[in-house]
């Protein structure tokens, strides 16, 4: 038969973490809340691993690693394969010992270095991989039958946990000496234990109902203890034959916070899941997630941030976000906050098992962290998913589903694939539900920059990235009837994304304002143009300023050049690059008086040839002579000689100002400038 192990111990009824077989009133309101929910968003994944008829399987949340156990009666021999549910073409680890005839639980350290089997209540054995027939023993503290473990844990690849019904203690493996050194230790009544490896964090029950929990802190050889918090019952609890089981409670680590998970009834008769915020100076009820079903049996999962119930009784799963207010309320009898779920409870989605329908919210399922389910009966390991595309159509409010969408460690797709709905210019969203969005949007870019641990998963998308959806709503409308309308459209969208931008200290890149003079050139709207650079709703940028410079060559758009050259003026552009642009379009003599303006430095450092080059290409010759005496004057002034020194390489222009005007080169009389 094949067995699966949870939490160290045989699946009794006390110890797993599986559903009670539900009554035929239960089963009624299966099919009614099944029928209710046309839509579902969670589903289930199957690892390619599979586990049959074998002695023992053992998963082992720590590693990920399914550990299947068989013993060789022939050579009197226990064999261990160890497999990685998530790697399962992957080598397996093999390993070969003398006969342990009734395995309670196994693990392997984290760096596959050691194995550790439990035989019987007060020892574990070691064995070290790749040495043959060589183990090691610890023996817990105290004597049988008062002292029995409950359960033990790899910490770290050396670090090692043993809990046992007195106390725990804590070792340091050491394989090389074959040996364990005592760390810490605590004496205390042990009804129930839960380990999270994640966070290295060990809940501990010690009265009779469960309610009183002590945390306790392991990592790095350091061992942390919390204040110790109760959880909130009815009073009643205990007449009606009700306690807190190691079943009902896990560790979760949400937006980078770690909770205590405790299911539990609560005064309305109703299930409820407590959310305790555990933290090394107090432990506090934060929040209350509501559950609207009847009674029985609950499993938890953590995906993405949220937690996902799955209610046997009435077989629906539920969906949990603690960032996600809308879902949420005051309780007025106490200071947490009660949430709903963000969506109305729906089925996993159905899925089959060997070309068979599976039975979902089986009563062999054992629910493992985060989001582990493994079916002892029929011999399968499943993951737990959260489908985000399904919520288009189950989140008609667009903000709400963007806020949730930005929270999701996948949400890419689904998110950019709802903002493009939202723009699309035959059924535009309201300017103010887009507004919002954006709104949203540089809300997370602005604390990503911050580097705001807590949004470590969310989705940031970038300017580059709406840049191309919002070329792309450019090309569309380019193509529609009613063009000047749609054009006032996505120019009022791109206002608004640039709002945002400033709203939350973000600065706009420049491709933002390029995009924003393409539509409205492309559309004539010169004079709105116009307005947008006096009025700098479009930002000073070198690259706008090209852009404008080269529209004035293009389009009958005259301010285009001179909004340029002023454009460049206050961005403190270096004077080459302004003349460059005065000279790319024929201005030549304007050059010469900006730079004139700039003082005599900004005029003894200037190329003549390239203002001599500019006005022979003008093919004006009185523009000829009046720059080449310009620079006469320049190097009389510079060099005491107005001849042009060898490097600046003008010999040509010299040769032509002589075909011109003659062989004097140097006149006493000035020309007019």
């Amino acid at each position: 038969a094949c067995c699966v192990r949870v939490k160290g111990d045989w699946p009794t009824p006390h110890h797993t973490a599986c559903y009670t077989q539900p009554s035929a009133s239960a089963r009624s309101v299966v099919s009614q809340m099944a029928a209710a929910a046309a839509a579902t968003f969670c589903s289930l994944k199957a690892s390619a691993l599979r586990f049959g008829s074998v002695q023992g399987a053992f998963f082992d949340e720590g590693n990920g690693q399914l550990l299947l156990a068989s013993n060789n009666d022939a050579d009197g021999t226990t064999q261990v394969i160890a497999r990685l549910i998530d790697r399962p073409d992957a080598a397996p680890l093999v390993l070969t010992f003398p006969n342990r005839s009734h395995l309670i639980s196994v693990r392997l350290s984290p760096d596959q270095r050691v194995l550790a089997l439990q035989t019987n209540s007060m020892t574990i054995q070691f064995l070290n991989v790749g040495e043959k027939q060589v183990t090691y023993f610890q023996t817990c503290k105290g004597k049988p039958p008062q002292v029995m473990i409950r359960a033990f844990h790899w910490v770290s690849a050396s670090d090692f946990l043993v809990v046992t019904n007195q106390g725990w203690e804590y070792y340091q493996v050491i394989p090389e000496k074959r040996t364990l050194k005592l760390l810490k230790s605590s004496s205390m009544t042990i009804l129930w234990q839960v380990f999270s490896y994640p966070t290295g964090l060990l809940l501990l029950s010690s009265t009779p109902q469960g309610t009183t929990i002590h945390p306790v802190m392991f990592k790095r050889g350091v061992v942390a203890k919390l204040p110790k918090f109760e959880v909130s019952i009815p009073t009643d609890y205990h007449q009606l034959g009700m306690k807190v089981e190691e079943r009902d409670v896990c560790v979760a680590m949400l937006y980078g916070r770690i909770y205590a998970v405790v299911y539990h009834t609560g005064r309305s008769r109703q299930p409820e899941i407590s959310l305790i915020y555990l933290t090394k100076d107090a432990c506090v009820k934060a929040f209350t997630l509501s559950m609207e079903v009847s009674g029985g049996r609950c499993g938890v999962s953590v995906v993405d941030n949220m937690i996902v119930v799955h209610h046997q009784a009435s077989r629906v799963t539920m969906m949990y976000d603690i960032r996600c207010l809308q879902s949420s309320v005051q309780d007025a009898s106490s200071a947490s906050v009660c949430y709903q779920p963000v969506l109305r409870p729906a089925s996993v989605v159905q899925t089959s098992l060997d070309g068979k329908p599976y039975e979902l919210y089986a009563a062999s399922w054992f629910f493992f962290q985060p989001n582990i389910i493994v079916d002892a009966k029929q011999g399968v390991i499943w993951t737990v998913q959260v489908e985000l595309e399904p919520l288009i159509s189950m989140i008609p409010d667009r903000n709400l589903l963007i806020d949730f969408l930005l929270r999701r460690i996948d949400g890419r797709p689904v998110l950019m694939k709802v903002i493009r709905a939202l723009l699309e210019p035959t059924d535009p969203a309201p300017l103010s539900v887009i507004a919002t969005a954006f709104d949203q949007l540089n809300f997370v870019c602005q604390m990503s920059e911050q580097q705001d641990s807590s949004l470590k998963s969310f989705v940031v998308v970038s300017q580059e990235q709406m840049y191309e959806v919002l070329s792309d709503l450019e090309d569309k409308i380019r193509t529609l009837d009613n063009m000047p309308r749609k054009c006032k459209l996505v120019v009022s969208i791109l206002k608004e994304y640039i709002r945002s931008l400033h709203q939350y200290s973000i600065e706009p890149q420049y491709f933002l304002f390029q995009l924003v003079i393409d539509i409205l050139v492309h559309h004539k709207r010169y004079d709105e143009l116009q307005q947008f650079l006096q009025y700098h709703v479009v930002a000073d940028s070198e690259p706008v300023a090209y852009q404008l410079r080269q529209l004035s060559c293009e389009l009958p758009f005259r301010a285009a050049f001179q909004l340029s050259v002023d454009m460049l003026k206050r961005l403190n552009t270096s004077p080459d690059k302004i003349c460059d642009i005065l000279l790319y379009n024929k201005q030549v003599l304007p050059a010469l008086r900006y730079v004139l303006s700039l003082g005599p430095e900004a005029v003894n450092a200037l190329s003549a040839r390239r203002f001599l080059e500019a006005a022979y290409e003008a093919n004006d010759n009185m523009l000829f002579y009046t720059v080449f005496r310009f620079f006469e004057r320049r190097n009389m002034t510079l060099r005491s000689d107005p001849k042009f020194a060898r490097d600046e390489n003008c010999e040509e222009f010299v040769q032509h100002y002589q075909k011109l005007f003659g062989s004097d080169l140097y006149p006493t009389a000035t020309p007019p400038g």
